[in-house]
């Protein structure tokens, strides 16, 4: 939208929180490569699954698929590049936002106040937009009862080379992170996602109540709080949960819990690190010398895991609302088992910006080629991995980008204030995902919010016709119709796959992992055709609505 002349304004207030490891699929790489974007990512085939004891359970057979992974912070890096100074405004959270047929405006809690012709909620699960505007639907957000807790580490972490080198502790070496796994057993799932400079993404999905011991009410990440993270108890149970499972997944949660340790002592004015992996009959204690806080103490580090819940939102409603419209997890809110949250922002974006530049009135002079007209444009997306047979790990989900981008001739966007996950860019089609099933919705009536009137007037220098509110009518309703099916399809799997892990006793465990012995080429043949259909690779139908999919003319 940018590189077409439309202004764009993201605002971003998203507080420092533990890294995250994300996937990119086929389609997202796609949009990517048309923009001319290319972070540095690992290349390599979809996560296979596993049992508990090791056994690999199924997997890709036909390489036709292959993840990018790499981490949240490099994607909005390589996303912001190129974009006009000034366009993201960070620091400040959205604390009003008012549409009518006329335009529409947000408010900053510093005071500064922005109008535009679009605003455009990519704020995730618990979206402020979409509470604002879209009056009902925040009642049909949905709890799962399942959280996920996940993190990155390095190769030349400490804390993972220590726990590496514990040969008192663990009997045989951790495997290397060359190739990525899902292992599926009781309902839980733990996986492990490589990243490139040998680093690796881990996440663990557990039962709310068997992990966090009853924390938390299903209100999600932004509800259980950092506070939550910090607890020796959490690794504790973790361990515990995962207590027999195989190499290298009590390395990996040793290695968690030592870098965690270090990070809350770090923040407390410690010096002194953990040198020694725990008994097997006692929590990490950390020792450490103390000394002299500094007379202007820096703000804590972020903890280095994150732990969020699994909530989705049901098909079936306008994500279009007169001038506003909802990206990502603001409008489908997925649970985080297929790892494919970021790339399907990365899509809606691309497919909203299409509808958008279609329905732009421009005078001949400003007339633009819309084949090229997707770069940059609307970002912001709470960009959110599930992992599953996927690849990028569920776990790495759940974070909450507390922005709403708002766009064009004036643009505005939103975000919720009390948002806690966060990751907000403006940029290369990136925003996010929608989901509906039916093509024919209904939008409601346009409704108004709290609308603070404070601060500046901060207007955008372009006529406020550019976009007609009958025209946008269509543009949000083909947007949702070409990616709802796509999206629809991702869900089907996602339940399909979370069935796969609930089996609970030794029968139905053994049931479930006599998948491994199909016979190959057969059994990667059917983990294939589930992975491309959650990709919206077939049917036809479902590939035909994907814009890039269609030749150039």
């Amino acid at each position: 939208l940018s590189r077409a002349s439309v202004p764009v304004a993201v605002f971003d207030g998203a507080k420092l929180q533990a890294e995250r490891g994300l996937a990119l699929w086929p389609r997202a790489q796609a949009v990517l490569t048309h923009l001319g974007i290319s972070p540095e990512v690992w290349k390599g085939p979809p996560a296979a699954y596993r049992s508990r004891d090791g056994h690999w359970l199924s997997s890709s057979v036909s390489g036709n698929t292959q993840v990018w992974t790499l981490r949240q912070t490099e994607l909005l890096a390589a996303l912001s590049e190129g974009l006009p100074e000034g366009t993201i405004k960070r620091g400040a959270a959205v604390v009003g936002a008012h549409a009518d047929a006329q335009g529409v405006s947000v408010t900053l809690s510093d005071g500064r106040r922005f109008e535009g012709s679009v605003l455009v909620g990519a704020d995730g699960a618990y979206s402020f937009v979409r509470r604002r505007f879209f009056e009902g639907e925040q009642s049909l957000l949905q709890d799962t009862g399942y959280v996920s807790i996940s993190g990155v580490l390095a190769r030349g972490d400490s804390a993972f080379e220590r726990a590496a080198s514990a040969s008192e502790t663990f009997e045989q070496p951790p495997e290397t992170f060359d190739r990525p796994f899902e292992t599926l057993s009781g309902g839980s799932r733990f996986a492990l996602v490589p990243l490139r400079g040998g680093e690796a993404l881990w996440f663990a999905t557990h039962a709310r109540d068997r992990v966090l011991g009853g924390t938390g009410d299903g209100g999600g990440a932004s509800d259980m709080g950092e506070a939550a993270v910090r607890t020796p108890e959490l690794f504790t149970r973790l361990r515990a949960l995962h207590a027999g499972w195989h190499a290298p997944i009590k390395h990996i949660l040793h290695a968690a819990a030592c870098a965690e340790a270090e990070e809350s002592m770090r923040a407390h004015g410690a010096s002194t690190a953990l040198h020694s992996p725990p008994s097997s009959s006692s929590s990490p204690s950390p020792s450490s010398s103390s000394s002299s806080p500094p007379s202007t103490p820096s703000p804590p580090p972020p903890a280095s895991v994150r732990i969020e819940s699994s909530v989705s939102l049901p098909s079936g409603w306008a994500w279009g609302n007169g001038r506003v419209v909802l990206l990502g997890d603001a409008a489908h809110a997925l649970p985080p088992n297929l790892a494919q949250g970021a790339a399907a922002a990365v899509e809606g974006a691309h497919v909203l910006t299409t509808e958008l530049l279609r329905v732009r009135r421009t005078d001949a002079t400003d007339a633009i080629d819309a084949s090229n007209a997707f770069r940059l444009a609307v970002g912001a997306a709470r960009i959110r991995d599930g992992g599953s047979e996927s690849e990028a790990g569920e776990a790495a989900a759940a974070a909450t980008t507390t922005a709403a981008t708002a766009t064009t001739t004036w643009a505005a966007v939103a975000e919720e204030e009390e948002a806690t996950a966060a990751a907000t860019a403006t940029t290369s089609g990136a925003g996010g995902p929608v989901n509906s099933t039916k093509d024919d919705v209904t939008a409601h009536p346009v409704a108004s919010a709290d609308s603070a009137t404070a601060g500046p007037d901060n207007r955008f220098n372009v006529s406020s016709n550019s976009f007609a509110l009958s025209d946008l009518d269509s543009a949000f309703r083909a947007y949702q119709s070409s990616h709802s099916a796509r999206v629809s399809q991702c869900r089907n799997v996602t339940a399909f796959t979370a069935l796969l892990a609930r089996p609970a006793s030794r029968l139905t465990e053994t049931v479930r992992n006599s998948i491994r012995l199909v016979p190959q080429p057969l059994n990667g043949k059917v983990f294939d055709a589930a992975l491309a259909y959650s990709l919206g690779e077939w049917p036809h139908s479902t590939k035909a609505r994907w814009p890039l999919s269609q030749p150039r003319r």
